[in-house]
C-alpha cells in the first residue's frame, strides 16, 4: 500500500484525475450491470452541475463526481417487479456499494 501512496504523490493533478474518471467509469458500468442481473434499469447521467451537485450533498473537494446513476424498475419491461419493495432496492444498493468499499480497502 505504501508504494503505491508513493507512485500517487509523484504522479502530476491531471494524472490522478484521469485515473479518477477512467476507475470512476468502471465503476459506474460494473453498478450498472449489477443492477441489471438484478431486474433493475439504470441510467447514467453526466450531464449536470457537478459544483451545485456536491454543495448540495456537502461533497468534501477531494472527491471528484464522475456521473450520477438513476436505478429503478422500468414499468414496461416487466409489471411483476412492482411487487418489490423500494426495501429490496435500497439492500442491493448498501450491499453493493459495502462490497465495493471493502474491495477498494484491499
Amino acid at each position: 500500500m505504501e508504494r503505491y501512496k508513493v507512485c500517487i504523490r509523484a504522479m502530476l493533478p491531471e494524472a490522478i484525475r484521469q485515473k479518477a474518471y477512467t476507475g470512476g467509469g468502471l465503476v459506474s458500468m460494473q453498478l450498472m450491470l449489477v443492477a441489471r442481473s438484478k431486474g433493475y434499469d439504470t441510467v447514467p447521467i453526466d450531464s449536470y452541475d457537478k459544483q451545485k451537485f456536491m454543495e448540495a450533498f456537502r461533497i468534501s473537494e477531494r472527491y471528484v463526481p464522475i456521473m450520477l446513476i438513476a436505478i429503478g424498475i422500468n414499468q414496461y419491461m416487466n409489471i411483476c417487479l412492482y411487487a418489490q419493495s423500494s426495501i429490496y432496492i435500497s439492500i442491493f444498493l448498501k450491499t453493493f456499494l459495502f462490497k465495493t468499499h471493502q474491495e477498494s480497502e484491499l
